[in-house]
This record gives C-alpha cells, sequence and structure tokens, in this order.
C-alpha cells in the first residue's frame, strides 16, 4: 500500500490491484460515526479487493472540526476526481470508479452518490462529472436524520440544528442521478438500525432508480407488499432463507470438519461456501422453473425446502 495523495481534509492510501488494463477502482471510506476512522474497515478490506483485481484506495477523512458540514463530502469527491485523473496510469477504467463505506462511511459514500450532480454542495468550478461515482457499495450504513438516526454522526456532521441534519439524511436525496448502488445491513445492528437501509431501500425507489436485483441479507426483513411489487416490476428478488443461508452453511461445513478430524485453511472454507451458494441458486432456479414460476425466486426457495424436509422424512420412514 502507499500513500497517494495528501487532502486538505484527509489522506488518500492505494491498494494495488495485479496489473492489468482497465480494472474497477473502488475508494472505501471507513466508519467511526464521523468521530474517527475505523482500521478494521479500510485497510483489511482494500486488500482482499485488490486480491480480486479491483484497484483499491482507503480515504481517512479528517473527523476534527465539528460540526464537519459538508468537508469529509468535499475530500471524496476530490478522491474520487483524482482517481479518475490518473485512470489510464493505474490501469483504471474511468468508468468503472466505485465509492463505498461502512456506517458513517457508508453515509459519507452514499452522500456522493446521491449529490454529485447537485453543484448547490460543492465549490464553485467543481467539476461534477471529473467526481461523478459509477457506482457505491453502502454497507450497514447511517441513512437517516429521522427517528432511527444514529444521532451522533448527524451532530458531528451538522450540529444540533435539526433542520441542519435532516439536510444530510440520504433517504431524501435519492434521485435517477444517483448511480446502481448495493446496500447491505444485518437485522440485529444495536449501533445503527436496520431501519436506516430500509428506509434507503424503500420498494418504489429502488425501482423507480433502475435496480435490478434485491438480495436480503437478514432473516426475511422485506415485507410482502415491498416483494410483490419487487416481483411485479422485474426485480430478481432473492429471499433471505436462500441468500441470507452461508451462516448455516458454514456451521454445517464446521461440525463435517470436526466429524472427520480435519483442519481446513480460510480459502478452502470460502471456496466450500462458495460452491454450496452456488449450488444452491440453482437449485433455487431449477425449482421454479419445474414449478412454472420461472424468475419467481421466492416460490422456487419455498418449494425446495419443502421438499428438502418431505425427502427427509420419507427418508426416516415418518410417512
Amino acid at each position: 500500500m502507499k500513500e497517494v495523495l495528501r487532502l486538505d481534509h484527509g489522506v488518500l492510501t492505494h491498494f494495488p490491484a495485479p496489473a492489468g488494463r482497465n480494472k474497477p477502482a473502488l475508494i472505501l471510506c471507513p466508519g467511526g460515526g464521523y468521530e474517527y476512522c475505523s482500521i478494521r474497515e479500510g485497510a483489511p478490506v482494500a486488500r482482499a479487493f485488490a486480491r480480486d483485481g479491483v484497484e483499491a484506495f482507503v480515504l481517512e477523512y479528517d473527523c476534527t472540526e465539528v460540526p464537519l458540514g459538508v468537508k469529509p463530502l468535499h475530500t471524496l469527491s476530490a478522491s474520487v476526481a483524482w482517481v479518475r485523473e490518473h485512470a489510464a496510469q493505474l490501469g483504471i477504467a474511468a468508468d468503472r470508479i466505485a465509492v463505498g463505506g461502512f456506517s458513517a462511511g457508508a453515509h459519507l459514500a452514499g452522500l456522493l452518490a446521491a449529490t454529485w450532480h447537485d453543484a448547490d454542495w460543492f465549490p464553485t468550478g467543481t467539476d461534477l462529472q471529473a467526481h461523478r461515482p459509477n457506482a457505491a457499495v453502502l454497507c450497514y450504513p447511517v441513512v437517516s436524520a429521522g427517528a432511527y438516526a444514529h444521532r451522533g454522526s448527524f451532530v458531528r456532521l451538522a450540529g444540533e440544528n435539526a433542520a441542519e441534519q435532516r439536510r444530510f439524511s440520504l433517504e431524501t436525496l435519492v434521485s435517477a442521478h444517483m448511480p446502481r448502488t448495493f446496500l447491505w445491513h444485518t437485522l440485529t445492528d444495536a449501533t445503527v438500525p436496520v431501519e436506516n437501509t430500509l428506509l434507503l431501500e424503500d420498494a418504489q425507489a429502488l425501482v423507480a432508480n433502475g435496480c435490478k436485483v434485491v438480495g436480503e441479507g437478514a432473516n426475511m426483513p422485506t415485507t410482502i407488499e415491498a416483494t410483490t411489487y419487487f416481483q411485479e416490476n422485474g426485480v430478481a428478488f432473492m429471499p433471505g432463507k436462500a441468500a441470507n443461508a452461508g451462516g448455516v452453511l458454514v456451521s454445517g461445513l464446521e461440525m463435517s470438519q470436526n466429524a472427520e478430524h480435519l483442519s481446513w485453511t480460510f480459502e478452502e472454507v470460502d471456496g466450500k461456501l462458495e460452491q454450496l451458494m452456488r449450488g444452491m441458486f440453482h437449485n433455487v432456479d431449477d425449482t421454479a422453473k419445474e414449478y412454472g414460476q420461472e424468475g419467481n425466486f421466492v416460490m422456487g426457495a419455498n418449494i425446495a425446502g419443502f421438499l428438502k424436509v418431505a425427502d427427509a422424512m420419507l427418508a426416516q420412514g415418518v410417512c
């Protein structure tokens, strides 16, 4: 890794991917409630992306002078513009630059994704196209300044003024200008309530902004009405009983490993998990097709699950 850019209110560090051309790039913003930048949400994540061929960067944005206002936003804006300016020499495709983050850092990434087109948020003369992110990855994001706010983040950004805090509330800033955005959150997050993501992931807003795929990352948090809306509007919706099964599968792998007195490496476990998850998807997809419900992954997952239970009961002579 190496520092590539020192900004007025932050430092951008580069984690190079293997040599190549037209690589995607990702600028990561660690969380920390706008009080600090978490170490665990920076370098370890960037290294993992770099190993997979993504040119990765970590932005340590200054959190000392409160209220922070738009300083973190301008710091991220300058970082994206710098990466795009140097894309050719770094082997990066200038139209494949994404921003991402965790918690408050995800709020920062989402803020640029939502406002990049609006000159009122940036210094006079800013080249808006230069800092435009092509995608966003928001991990358990701070989103709303409303009832489910992570209040400390908004106080650090805007002070105690409620109206000024609402200015930074992401669910009010979503528009057709926002790039494709991948969000994930866990249902039991005790720091940033999952409602932050649900607010931003309002089904109608997702559909209106071109969302094509939704995979639940918690224990089926999507309402029946939202699920139906996704399906009626052509969004591929994978329910949590399938998409969120990784934890159960790893537990099964652990039991197998213990029973056979083996010791698998992280890479071996990860490879087995990927194989199982791919197999699960194909099983769900094939089952939906078999029962005349092609593309309905909810139906496919339900039927596949019922069939597996029925087969087990028959094998045990229960019926």
